[in-house]
């Protein structure tokens, strides 16, 4: 067996880890009978990665919102059911210029790969913003993402909110952090794809 990344094996089963990741490797088989004639067989083995980034208690109906709570609070915020989210049941509620109320949330993702974060939100009638929303890599804190999420057009529709951004080479974990903003806010839904 030769695996197109530099390993070889002489076993009759063998396995192989391609280190390098992803990619199309060439693999081949080369056999041999008892006079020593021989065949090869050549194929493309397309190493793809399997990781299937999401968010936990996405649409906040968990008893336990420690999910939210970057590891530290239980509670990060408190839940509503008004206005209607777009799951019908539930939202993540963070009061006007809260301090103990957030979301924060860390979750493994992709080296190198594009990925589109969306959530739906409301805000009360007011100025100001509904929330700061960080998208980081929770390593290096460098920011991928970083700005106000502006008031929603009115107080009874939740609206889509989407962010587009590309990793770096060494993000391993992402970080979806939203504070408290200037007025009463409800959020629901959030959601990460890879694109």
């Amino acid at each position: 067996w030769d695996f197109g990344d530099g390993n070889t094996s002489t076993d009759k089963e063998p396995t192989n880890v391609f280190a390098a990741g992803e990619g199309t490797y060439k693999v081949t088989l080369t056999s041999k009978d008892g006079n020593d004639a021989s065949a090869q067989i050549t194929i493309d083995v397309v190493v793809v990665d399997k990781l299937i980034p999401m968010f936990l208690n996405n649409s906040f109906e968990d008893a336990d919102r420690s999910a939210w709570g970057g590891g530290t609070v239980s509670s990060p915020y408190s839940g509503s059911g008004s206005p209607t989210p777009p799951d019908g049941v539930n939202g993540a509620k963070l009061g006007a210029n809260s301090t103990t109320q957030f979301l924060d949330q860390t979750i493994r993702v992709s080296a190198k790969a594009t990925y589109k974060v969306s959530f739906y939100y409301v805000s009360k009638a007011g100025t100001g913003y509904t929330g700061k929303l960080l998208i980081e890599d929770a390593t290096t804190k460098t920011a991928f993402i970083k700005e106000d999420v502006p008031l929603s057009p009115d107080a009874t529709n939740y609206v889509k909110a989407s962010y587009t951004f590309t990793t770096s080479a060494t993000t391993q974990n992402l970080r979806f952090y939203i504070t408290a903003g200037t007025v009463e806010s409800r959020f629901d839904l959030v959601e990460i794809k890879r694109m």
